[in-house]
């Protein structure tokens, strides 16, 4: 992901999920974006506020990225958004982001399920009382 157009859509329509090192942020592309590849994938978002240092925020983007691409071919054709959350300058290592991030994914996946079926039922529900 790259625009801001793809991060604004996901913050606005994905479900979350917290871990202790990560906050997992994934949306499904819209239906109209025909260029939308069938395949996950992922934005980072690592700020001044994780670390001062441009250093340590992209080692913590490198170790995001690399987790992310060991597990792409497992995940749903989403896009994810990945955020640290951990204590300033922690020092992420792959197999704990890995780790992590594995965690989370079902745990995206179950609430993006059930974000489905509430708007089902919203609009099934909308469908009855106008006929």
């Amino acid at each position: 992901m790259q625009s801001q157009k793809d991060f604004a859509w996901v913050y606005r329509h994905g479900v979350r999920a917290r871990g202790q090192l990560i906050l997992v942020v994934a949306a499904e592309r819209p239906k109209d974006n025909d260029r939308s590849p069938g395949f996950a994938r992922v934005g980072l978002s690592v700020s001044k506020k994780y670390a001062k240092s441009a250093v340590i925020r992209n080692r913590a983007r490198r170790c995001f990225r690399e987790s992310f691409r060991l597990l792409r071919p497992e995940l749903a054709a989403m896009d994810y958004i990945l955020i640290p959350v951990a204590e300033k300058l922690h020092a992420y290592s792959m197999p704990e982001v890995r780790a992590e991030l594995i965690r989370l994914i079902p745990k995206i996946d179950r609430k993006w399920a059930r974000k489905l079926e509430q708007q089902a039922a919203r609009s099934a529900k909308s469908d009855t009382t106008t006929t």
